[in-house]
């Protein structure tokens, strides 16, 4: 009772509490109260005592979120800040804070005005957002892709290509920040872009250590970077060698990374995946453009902690009649462009009278990139896009049949009226997403009652 006195004395309970009772009910798992985060307080004069304000509540009516899902906590009441978890302790708290609980749900938590509330919103926002509804076309695309994906699991990898075993190796290098892909390391001989593989190259890391490549030939799938290199915190390592072609052909490449990866091919980035994570065969699926003959291949396999390697085969290959190939070189211009959210590459394509989109990965300031999108004859690509969190930043007008290959420069201005909104404010993926997320919380409004009062 004398440590409630003494928070007493320096926070205003009445407030205080009832801050922490709504954190509670509307799930706000990133707040104070679930993880000691996204708060203000505010010494009231008045009083001389403090008050709480929420803050960044952008996680809301979320469960228990990640960093806590599954633990069992109750659905009722959250208790990581200390103020809040010393309170909980004492059975005066408990009672106080369950009264004020109660009080707030029976005066203030209207299911149909809530409810309401959220489909207001969705009639205001939606016609805004920049991609609509999945078309027929989009659904029925992603059906088939889903039959592909079942029927390739049952086939348990038979038909495929043989894993890709036989690499010059080169590393380690220490990075700035763990899982960094964007270090160009090889600067010395020409940057990651322009590598040409020499025995006699000589390469220098951050503790002066000399690295030259080594010719390894893996006896297992999975190249084991740990075995090769050693186990290391924070740090990356190359891999290079020449993939030859018998003609010019797209190939889809199963590709497994632990952990962060970045993949180019005749010097375009054709695939990066920026995430901590354990290597799994045919984790990403990627398709590249061969040239008849000698293809240079580099994959750059970025390690945080624990084991790391990669592991990567040929799936499929298509004619060329079969897709299109986007490249080009992404350019983000202004004050803004070191601190810009990820953009993405969208490729805008009509088949059959309809147009749909197709997402094809993250695209790195001033890198040449090249992606490949199978298609079926008669589908012509008309846009390439630079897309942030759902706006278009900048487009290109294509025209191309299937087969045709054309490199555009998207250009980004990161001080325009768009850009900015979209560093202010976040704006929803798509009409469809915001939608089911909306959906999602009407679910956890129409619960949220029965599961605080069952407990």
């Amino acid at each position: 009772e004398d440590i409630e006195l003494a928070i007493g004395e320096l926070v205003d309970l009445d407030s205080f509490y009832t801050f922490w009772a709504m954190e509670g009910l509307v799930s706000f798992w990133d707040g104070y109260s679930g993880n000691r985060n996204n708060f203000f307080f505010y010494l009231n004069p008045e009083t001389d005592k403090f008050h709480f304000i929420p803050w960044g509540a952008d996680s809301l009516f979320e469960g228990f979120g990640p960093f806590r899902q599954g633990m069992g906590d109750p659905v009722s009441v959250k208790i990581q800040g200390l103020i809040a978890n010393r309170l909980y302790q004492l059975k005066s708290g408990r009672q106080r804070y369950e009264r004020t609980l109660r009080k707030i749900i029976e005066r203030h938590w209207d299911e149909k005005a809530l409810l309401a509330e959220t489909e207001r919103i969705e009639a205001l926002l939606k016609p805004y957002l920049t991609i609509g509804e999945e078309t027929k076309t989009q659904q029925a695309i992603k059906g088939a892709v889903q039959t592909e994906a079942e029927e390739s699991e049952r086939d348990d990898g038979k038909g495929r290509g043989q894993f890709i075993t036989d690499w010059s190796l080169l590393g380690p290098f220490y990075t700035q920040e763990r899982h960094d892909l964007d270090q160009d390391f090889l600067l010395e001989h020409g940057g990651e872009a322009n590598i040409q593989l020499s025995q006699e190259q000589e390469f220098h890391n951050s503790k002066n250590q000399v690295l030259k490549w080594r010719p390894i030939s893996g006896k297992k799938q999975i190249i084991n970077l740990v075995k090769e290199i050693g186990r290391l915190d924070d740090v990356t390592a190359y891999a290079f060698r020449q993939i030859e072609s018998d003609k010019d052909q797209y190939v889809e490449l199963g590709l497994g990374s632990d952990d962060s990866v970045k993949v180019w091919i005749n010097g375009q980035v054709v695939h990066q995946s920026q995430e901590p994570r354990g290597v799994m065969i045919d984790q990403d699926q990627f398709i590249v453009k061969l040239n008849s003959g000698r293809n240079t291949c580099l994959i750059k396999v970025s390690q945080g902690g624990g084991d790391w390697g990669f592991v990567i085969r040929p799936v499929d290959s298509f004619p060329l009649s079969e897709g299109f190939v986007l490249s080009g070189r992404l350019i983000l211009e202004g004050e803004n462009k070191d601190n810009f959210p990820p953009i993405r590459l969208q490729a805008i394509i009509e088949l059959g009278g309809t147009i749909y989109s197709r997402d094809l990965g993250f695209l790195t300031n001033g890198e040449k990139y090249q992606r490949v999108a199978c298609t079926p004859k008669g589908t012509q690509l008309k846009l390439q896009q630079a897309v942030a969190r759902g706006v278009v930043l900048a487009e290109q007008d294509m025209e191309l049949k299937s087969g045709q290959e054309k490199g555009v420069d998207l250009i980004v201005n990161t001080e325009s009226p768009l850009a900015l909104k979209v560093l202010n404010l976040g704006v929803a993926q798509s009409a469809y997403r915001f939608v089911g997320s909306l959906e999602e919380r009407r679910q956890f409004i129409r619960q949220r009652r029965g599961e605080i009062m069952a407990e």
